[in-house]
């Protein structure tokens, strides 16, 4: 052992071969050492840790590892369903939720609070059952009651 965690002890016949393992089969060409005996460095992206991602890949650039974000704006899927326009952002998917801050409320007295629609923004508006009790404001009538979301006498 010459001491050197970047050689490779090997004997061969007898005579120490002290070959940096930079060079060595063990690392493989360009590959430095980290001072523990370890090769570090890279000849594709699948020699780096981590994943890939849509917005955000490995790369491997002069044996160096490193991450490579896909331009912003382009297509993903963010794996949620109530956002759209899914696109890459700084390496992230990224969608627009057209639901935040939208509170729904109900139209009238004959309708029930509406769901708001992911795809849209827009809020449903449901009507009540018919024959749902309601007032018309006029004072004439009575007994007037929801059909199919207009209150009837």
């Amino acid at each position: 052992d010459d001491g050197n965690p970047c050689t490779s002890d090997l004997c061969t016949n007898g005579v120490p071969s002290n070959v940096p393992l930079e060079a060595s089969n063990t690392c493989g060409t360009d590959l430095v050492c980290d001072g523990s005996g370890h090769c570090v460095g890279c000849f594709a992206p699948t020699d780096c840790p981590g994943t890939d991602t849509t917005c955000r890949g490995r790369t491997c650039v002069a044996n160096v590892c490193g991450v490579m974000d896909q331009p912003a704006g382009t297509s993903c899927d963010d794996g949620l369903a109530n956002t759209v326009e899914d696109a890459c952002s700084s390496g992230l998917c990224v969608g627009v939720d057209l639901c935040a801050g939208v509170s729904c409320t109900a139209q009238d007295q004959c309708h029930l609070v509406g769901t708001c629609n992911p795809a849209t923004g827009a809020c449903s508006n449901p009507a009540k059952a018919n024959g749902t009790a309601c007032d018309d404001g006029n004072p004439l009538t009575s007994s007037e009651t929801c059909q199919a979301g207009v209150c009837t006498p």
